[in-house]
């Protein structure tokens, strides 16, 4: 049903690594445990990158 909980996690921070220095770039990994609707267990590890923009905003890209 719409508004229905679907999927729940917490994680935390990885690792944090400076890939420019100037530019800033920073590369950061977080790792997350959660349940999706049913019991189902899962375990996710995201890395992403990001740089700040004008305006206090990121641009990021991650896998």
């Amino acid at each position: 049903m719409l508004g229905d909980l679907i999927y729940e996690a917490n994680g935390k921070v990885a690792g944090y690594r400076v890939l420019d220095a100037e530019g800033p770039k920073i590369e950061v990994t977080i790792t997350v445990k959660g349940t999706l609707k049913g019991g189902i267990e899962t375990t996710d590890t995201v890395t992403y990158w990001s740089i700040p923009r004008l305006g206090g905003t990121y641009y990021a890209e991650g896998k």
